[in-house]
């Protein structure tokens, strides 16, 4: 028994740390896209993109990347709510379309735990701990 105590643990494999998301990648294969370049963007990046605006929304930017103004604290974090939870709705129904759990990609990883958050009501949290510290 005392030998068992004293054995090396089995080695270990440890994943690479960094990012889910390289910034520089996504925007080069982004901007590649939005200039014609159709196949550096497939269905699954595509859906990355749309997790990014979703959770630009969250944290109430609109679809050009402004902060959507309010006079009443209250009145935007319902309406942010409002609109993420609608845009999210729209995803999980694009991410079930597309079979992307059916069929496993890197980027549709990325999609899956990007959306996962926004669908526990994680954001609220973070948006209410936001607006505490910016008013």
């Amino acid at each position: 028994m005392r030998s068992l105590l004293n054995a090396n643990p089995a080695p270990t494999t440890h994943l690479p740390l960094g990012p889910l998301l390289e910034p520089k990648l996504f925007l080069s294969r982004l901007e590649e896209s939005l200039n014609g370049v159709t196949d550096s963007l497939d269905i699954p990046g595509r859906l990355v993109a749309m997790c990014l605006v979703v959770w630009a929304a969250s944290f109430g930017h609109d679809e050009e990347g402004k902060m959507v103004q309010s006079s009443d604290p209250k009145d935007w974090r319902l309406s942010a709510k409002l609109r993420t939870n609608n845009m999210v709705k729209e995803l999980l129904y694009l991410i079930d379309s597309y079979g992307i759990v059916r069929k496993p990609t890197w980027d549709g990883l990325v999609t899956l735990l990007t959306i996962l958050p926004l669908t526990k009501g994680d954001v609220t949290s973070v948006q209410g701990f936001w607006i505490s510290l910016t008013h």
